[in-house]
């Protein structure tokens, strides 16, 4: 997979509610849970598996908001 940079709550579309992104190098990957605490658990663990590096030199409530932004 290419190397992401950071997944967060998107601000793109407003109508979608639960509307999420994963931004790498090349480009950005959007998609969509069912609920917040879905987007909530995907953006947290993709940060934490995929962007080690902010999970590691961080505590947990500071990668959290990080992926919630």
């Amino acid at each position: 997979m290419a190397e992401v940079i950071l997944a967060r709550r998107s601000c793109k579309y407003p109508d979608k509610k639960f509307l999420f992104e994963v931004i790498t190098k090349k480009r950005t990957y959007y998609m969509m849970a069912s609920s917040q605490d879905e987007m909530t658990t995907w953006t947290d663990a993709l940060t934490t598996i995929l962007i080690p590096e902010i999970h590691n030199n961080c505590n947990n409530s500071d990668a959290s908001s990080l992926s919630s932004s």
